[in-house]
């Protein structure tokens, strides 16, 4: 169900001093939304799903790296560009390398997205929505696991490059009580802190699973402050499969 709040509107032009706000419930990925293509129709499995869609994923990257606008029933797909130049004398150029030597510019491609206006104009009649309040829109949530090289992770190994991802999620390091611990699956115990991160941003913590973490079934519980109050998010279990090589003390047990 959307959920839809109010916030203050800081736009200068602002014609009024409140703005309506929307929050998605979740989202469905490309393994799920093939689980549930096969599981709605006895007469389709999975992998007759699986190889449908991978044959239209290059059919459509085929069409839209060649030009063409591609329209399928929830809309229509196009690449466009943007940028800026000095004269009509300079030639569009993409900035293709992330060599510190490669020409940067503000020229780019993207992929632009026109909704189906008769799917448009039903939405006001059948979506589900509920209003909340302003005060439960900062709480921190986790939606999913991944590791680099797959889509979900369910099980892990010690030293592997976790990815949480959700929103609110980021911690304030000089503050002692944010952070991202490791607990027990069972009684929620806080074991170990994690200290090593890759990424920490508002819908994205990159971080590495300490190396002397024993197998077992994990969750991951982080505490931050996106108001005022400390607010934990807890993620799915997980599992921690042991690996045999090297370890290091880059866990903090809480004591």
């Amino acid at each position: 169900m959307l959920e839809i709040y109010i916030s203050e509107n800081h736009f200068e032009n602002r014609k009024k001093s409140y703005i309506f706000r929307s929050r998605n419930c979740g989202t469905v990925t490309c393994d799920d939304f093939i689980r549930m293509i096969a599981e709605s129709n006895t007469t389709v499995t999975q992998p007759d799903t699986m190889a449908v869609m991978s044959l239209i994923e290059r059919k459509f990257d085929e069409l839209i790296h060649n030009g063409y606008a591609v329209q399928l029933p929830m809309g229509t797909f196009r690449a466009g560009v943007s940028g800026t130049a000095d004269s009509t004398e300079e030639s569009f150029h993409p900035t293709r390398s992330f060599s510190p030597e490669a020409r940067k510019t503000d020229h780019t491609f993207s992929l632009l997205f026109e909704p189906n206006r008769k799917k448009e104009k039903k939405l006001p009649r059948a979506m589900n929505y509920q209003y909340i309040r302003t005060a439960t829109i900062c709480s921190p949530f986790i939606t999913s696991l991944h590791l680099f090289y797959k889509k979900k992770a369910d099980v892990v190994e010690q030293g592997d490059i976790l990815t949480a991802r959700g929103d609110y999620l980021k911690i304030d390091f000089s503050d002692d009580e944010q952070g991202l611990y490791l607990c027990s699956s069972l009684n929620e115990q806080k074991l170990y802190r994690i200290q090593i991160f890759v990424h920490n941003a508002r819908k994205t913590l990159m971080f590495k699973i300490p190396d002397n973490i024993p197998d077992g079934e994990y969750r991951l519980h982080v505490n931050t402050k996106p108001a005022k109050a400390l607010l934990t998010a807890v993620s799915p279990v997980f599992r921690i499969q042991r690996n045999t090589a090297f370890r290091t003390e880059e866990s903090s047990p809480v004591l």
